[in-house]
């Protein structure tokens, strides 16, 4: 074994150098050192990632403290550490001081090592205690016999030293392992929390504890079962055992606990949901952090959000939780939350179907500040799911969806995320109703370069939903969708019956149907077959209204085609049953307030009008207007809605929106129904200048011939 002699004065060099394994070398401590090397100012080591300040250019003097025997050295080991505790927040000792420290430390028991070694953690000295854990370590290997209790307890507290100095001392960890079964309840703890402080290095260690420490847990006090619980977070699932065993003594105990223990266990209870208990105690946890949620700082209240986004199996406290953190933050100033909180807030806000719009937008605005911090942070999916999380909970008007798009702009930046990232990020900005061409056509190609992951129809279906919305149905992504599920349907992989696949497919045909495909392709049959097969399992208007688009534009726009279809009068009966008609002329998306604008200006013109308006009795679509009366020929009124509108790049770009692919769809079908169709926008509305120029605009509409609207392909780019 080599070790450096005590009265060697090591460079500049070897002193800078930092390690975070305990190793057996001992690195001497010079008076020629700048005293900052000495001490560690990085307080990352010891205070949870939190960076300390740099020392002052020129710092006060330090005065070292009076002691009784002042002026003479100490002359034994206990006398040296009452010396170094008198240092604590006054700074550090001189060199010459911390080498008599551990000159005495020569042949000292592990109890006193362990004594020296929690000084030098506080007062963050971590050179010296390195050395005192090669000391101890040295003492452990020459050791030979069982140990005692003493001496097990001295080792995990070496253990906490050297994990608040960030020291990992693999030999330590070893000395516990072997002797696991002599650790008194206090100690387990002690030893469990450290292992679990430095992850995946020490699981092994974990693995082979875990079954005495659930055994202990009668005799732990609640406080050695929580820092046991913490220890052993990042594995819950896989080491429940001790959860389950002392469930029963944390639930009576809970409100007792301290709300950083609280969250501990808050955090169990979310990741051990599906066992019994676990839900109580859930609520419970939820129960007590809402009678303290004005206590909570905003890194406690962003957790409470994290660990409660909604769950079916959890109870309404947990959405009571999340209320209570929201109601709070609308009377706090936010800008201390990290970008991670943020996104973990929406996210909960989301999951419950909350939109508390004031706090979004300020909650969006703080991601806009630390757009930068977004970009190049280690989670390269985070702003993705900021975007997800405004997708769901349809906020298009606040200031981060734009810049989403800007930064989706930039190829290389979104080839960084995963395959199914990229899919989610396509879904989200088709919500959001944003279109960029170049952002679409950047998706669809990184898309494109890895088809063996679509596995499943409810994969590929939402990513041609998402372009078939947005009107811009990519010609080789439809290709290869359409060519993939012909191919399941061959090998019979997709089955109908179920009904996550039954919607599935229903949403990949109608995006095949808003693309045209039902015009030129033979084997859209076979789609129709699978689509008309089985009932529809789904009754919501949604999607008896999508299947009866299909039908109606297959029926109609390609009779041919739906001839070669097996269930061809099935859809014919589809279209004409009664509670299908009754959604579909039921609830139109429709901009009610430029209805109204619009009516009230047809009266002051004096023309006769008839509002939702359908072609017939087995028409999916209808207008909102009818100028039939008026002016002898079929022509119908949109008012498109926000849903009917996609905004174009950028804000500051100033481009005209675009319609989507639904009202193109719902425009072909009434087309061929003999009808004309003209399209109201709200913006364009708002930007007539007044009554002449709107009287002149709809004087426009009624006289644009027909068939500059009809016969248009739908979405292809």
């Amino acid at each position: 074994m080599l070790r450096t002699p005590l009265g060697l004065r090591g460079t500049l060099r070897s002193a800078c150098r930092t390690h975070t394994r305990a190793t057996r070398v001992r690195i001497p401590w010079s008076p020629s050192l700048p005293q900052s090397l000495q001490t560690l100012q990085t307080a990352r080591c010891f205070s949870e990632g939190l960076p300390a300040a740099l020392p002052a250019a020129n710092p006060a003097p330090v005065h070292a403290p009076q002691s009784s025997n002042s002026g003479s050295a100490p002359r034994s080991l206990e006398e040296a550490i009452a010396a170094l505790r008198q240092w604590k927040g006054r700074g550090a000792p001189e060199p010459e001081e911390l080498e008599q420290c551990l000159a005495l430390a020569e042949g000292a028991p592990l109890e006193r090592l362990a004594d020296l070694a929690e000084c030098f953690g506080e007062l963050k000295l971590r050179l010296p205690l390195r050395n005192v854990i090669t000391l101890a370590t040295d003492r452990l290997a020459a050791s030979s016999g069982s140990p005692g209790p003493e001496a097990l307890s001295s080792v995990v507290r070496l253990l906490g030293a050297s994990g608040r100095g960030t020291l990992f001392c693999g030999e330590l960890f070893e000395f516990c392992n072997q002797h696991v079964a002599a650790l008194e309840p206090a100690d387990m703890a002690g030893y469990l929390y450290e292992a679990g402080r430095h992850g995946l290095r020490c699981r092994h260690y974990i693995d082979g504890a875990v079954e005495r420490a659930a055994q202990l847990v009668p005799q732990m006090s609640i406080e050695d079962i929580m820092r046991t619980a913490q220890g052993l977070t990042r594995f819950s699932r896989d080491w429940r055992a001790f959860y389950v065993a002392a469930l029963p003594k944390i639930q009576p105990q809970l409100k007792a606990l301290s709300t950083t223990q609280t969250l501990i266990a808050l955090r169990i209870a979310r990741d051990l949901q599906s066992l019994p208990g676990f839900v109580d105690l859930h609520a419970q946890c939820c129960t007590v952090l809402m009678l303290k949620v004005e206590t909570l700082t905003l890194a406690e209240g962003a957790l409470c959000l994290r660990l409660s986004e909604h769950s079916a199996r959890y109870r309404p406290q947990a959405q009571g939780l999340v209320r209570s953190v929201e109601q709070t933050w609308n009377q706090m100033e936010l800008a201390g939350l990290q970008v991670v909180e943020v996104v973990d807030a929406l996210n909960s806000f989301a999951s419950w179907s909350m939109r508390p719009r004031e706090l979004v937008h300020r909650l969006s605005d703080i991601l806009v500040e630390n757009l930068n911090e977004l970009k190049y942070t280690g989670n390269v999916s985070l702003w993705i799911t900021a975007t997800q999380a405004f997708a769901t909970m349809d906020m298009q008007n606040v200031s981060w969806p734009p810049r989403a798009l800007s930064l989706a702009r930039d190829r290389h930046f979104v080839e960084r995320v995963s395959f199914f990232q990229q899919s989610h990020l396509i879904c989200a900005l088709a919500r959001l109703r944003l279109f960029d061409e170049h952002v679409y056509n950047n998706i669809a190609d990184l898309l494109l370069s890895d088809t063996e992951l679509f596995k499943e129809i409810n994969d590929l279906s939402r990513v041609l939903w998402s372009f078939a919305l947005a009107n811009y149905c990519h010609p080789k992504l439809f290709d290869m969708a359409f060519d993939k599920i012909i191919d399941w349907f061959d090998a019979e992989q997709l089955d109908v019956t179920k009904r996550v696949t039954q919607g599935a497919l229903l949403q990949a045909v109608w995006s095949f149907t808003v693309a045209g495909y039902h015009k030129h392709y033979e084997s859209f049959a076979a789609f129709l077959d699978y689509t008309f097969f089985a009932e529809l399992q789904d009754t919501r208007a949604m999607a008896l209204k999508r299947q009866a688009q299909i039908a109606d534009a297959a029926l109609h726009e390609s009779p041919e085609i739906a001839a070669l279809s097996q269930y061809s009068d099935e859809m014919r009966a589809f279209l004409a049953d009664s509670k299908v008609r009754q959604h579909v002329s039921s609830n139109p998306a429709c901009n009610t307030r430029l209805l109204k604008k619009v009516e009230g200006l047809l009266d002051e013109m004096g023309w006769v009008y008839d509002t939702f308006v359908m072609p017939n009795e087995a028409s999916s679509a209808c207008v909102h207007l009818s100028l039939e009366r008026q002016l002898g020929k079929k022509l119908g009124i949109v008012m498109a809605s926000r849903f009917d509108t996609f905004s174009v790049g950028l804000p500051e770009e100033g481009r005209p929106p675009r319609e989507s692919g639904l009202l193109a769809l719902l425009r072909s079908i009434l087309a061929k129904h003999g009808w004309q169709v003209e399209v109201i926008f709200a913006s364009e509305w708002e930007a007539l200048g007044g009554i002449e120029e709107q009287r002149a605009f709809l004087q426009a509409l009624a006289k644009t011939p027909q068939e500059d609207k009809a016969g248009v392909e739908q979405c292809r780019p």
